[in-house]
């Protein structure tokens, strides 16, 4: 039911939205059709959402004069590449401020519709002079006019309510939890990654020099918008373990990972008696220096493989039991941890081949690519450009750490 206040409103709204569904006509193609007469030389147009990529440059194709146009994102400006003159689609706040203050291109154009009310850049204008790049924008709309703010008419990314569904929905069992920060990628998709120290992800440097430093694995507190991340998007499990038994322990497997699993459950039961402050300090008297709360919770992790320091590992035996039996589980640690070093190695330079055969302009462009190795059981992997990093880390369940899920 619809009030009476806001029933010519609500009919207006209607009537407008059928003549634009009915309407072939494209008004940002329209002025831009004009405007490369006008403008000779190299042009790009410049939007903010990557998704949009490919249906503006169906539009472009449309007009033969638009064809040679570029449709690119602010992030592909954040390398060496500049233009003639350069199209901004949009409001100028919904973009970076160095389009504007450290400009790619001789002229700046920005277009947005009659109704979006955007500001000023007095800030742009103000560093530019005739020998410079030249800088356009139409005034705002009259006050009494209908228009909108450009700010409010931007999505806000509600961490909150996103991290407490997911965590909620997935957080079964505290002990295999870990804190992480949640990522917004390209493609309504997001992926938690660790938090803690040490804690590291791959990722494509798409500017460095060299092919080998193209995969880079950094810090996940490293992390910012722009980062591209290579996440494991099919098959199950770590695909690192399943290239590290099939290829370096073969035959090893079954025994040395009923060993790694036997200890760590041994170890489970006893913080699950005494919790992980009581089974730290037992740690500390049995000679660990390094019994802290977040390392106990780390070591029931599978993704941990053994301790740094063999005084750490005895400290735990002791605690479970297996005191007499320390050296020789401390040796088949070793060895699944020396096989995965040398699994981690194999699938980099298969990586690194990889994306010497790709044209990797598509991921700068959409911010996306999918990425398969078929000499391998790993599944596949898919390149992510981030958009957004949360402030706040969250208790999240482990095995969903770096696994990307939709939106």
């Amino acid at each position: 039911m619809v009030y009476p206040a806001e029933a010519m409103q609500f009919g207006r709204a209607i009537q407008c939205l059928e003549a634009l569904i009915q309407s072939n006509e494209n008004p940002y193609r329209i002025w831009l059709a004009e405007a490369v007469l006008r403008n000779p030389g190299d042009g790009a147009v410049l939007i903010s959402d990557s998704r949009l990529v490919i249906a503006a440059e169906r539009q472009l194709y449309r007009n033969p004069s638009t064809r040679r146009l570029s449709v690119i994102t602010p992030a592909q400006l954040t390398r060496d590449r500049c233009f003639d003159v350069l199209y901004v689609l949009g409001a100028a706040r919904w973009f970076p401020s160095f389009i504007f203050d450290a400009p790619r291109s001789t002229k700046t154009e920005v277009i947005r519709y009659a109704w979006i009310k955007d500001g000023h850049r007095e800030d742009a204008k103000r560093f530019l002079c005739a020998a410079e790049p030249t800088f356009e924008m139409e005034d705002d709309p009259a006050e009494h006019e209908d228009c909108y703010d450009a700010a409010d008419l931007l999505p806000v990314v509600d961490w909150r309510s996103i991290g407490r569904k997911i965590a909620a929905a997935e957080l079964q069992n505290t002990l295999e939890s870990a804190e992480a920060n949640l990522v917004l990628l390209e493609g309504e998709r997001a992926v938690f990654l660790e938090a803690a120290d040490g804690a590291s992800v791959l990722t494509i440097d798409l500017d460095a020099d060299e092919s080998t430093e193209r995969l880079a694995r950094i810090a996940t507190n490293e992390v910012r918008p722009g980062t591209f991340l290579l996440l494991r998007t099919s098959g199950g499990g770590d695909y690192i373990v399943t290239e590290a038994d099939r290829h370096f322990l073969k035959g090893r497997a079954p025994e040395v990972r009923e060993a790694q699993q036997r200890w760590k459950a041994l170890l489970r039961q006893e913080v699950q008696k005494d919790g992980l402050l009581g089974t730290s300090v037992r740690l500390i008297d049995l000679g660990s220096s390094s019994a802290e709360e977040i390392n106990v919770r780390n070591y029931l992790s599978p993704r941990s493989i053994r301790t740094r320091a063999t005084e750490d590992f005895q400290a735990i035996m002791r605690l479970v039991g297996l005191g007499e039996e320390w050296q020789r589980y401390w040796n088949m640690m070793g060895e699944i941890d020396h096989a995965h070093r040398l699994a981690g190695h194999r699938i980099r330079r298969q990586l690194l081949r990889k994306l010497e055969e790709l044209d990797l302009t598509e991921l700068e462009r959409v911010g996306r690519m999918e990425i398969t190795l078929p000499e391998m059981d790993a599944g596949g992997f898919t390149a992510f450009r981030v958009l957004d990093v949360s402030p706040d880390s969250q208790l999240v369940d482990i095995h969903g750490l770096g696994h990307p899920f939709e939106l």
